[in-house]
């Protein structure tokens, strides 16, 4: 594999895992109430979430 190859790869893999940890920050805002700040939302205010979803928050 050549430089200029190994290179567009490197800068793919660079961008698509920014673009996961963004998408996972998103995620974790919306559904939990996580934010990247350090904030988290009290559980009464997330009342989108059903049995399950309250279980697994701390």
């Amino acid at each position: 594999m050549d430089k200029a190859l190994r290179s567009l790869l490197y800068t793919a893999v660079v961008r698509c895992c920014a673009l996961l940890e963004e998408d996972l920050g998103l995620q974790l805002e919306g559904a939990y109430g996580m934010h990247g700040d350090g904030r988290v939302e009290l559980l009464a205010g997330l009342t989108h979430l059903n049995v399950v979803g309250r279980a697994t928050l701390p």
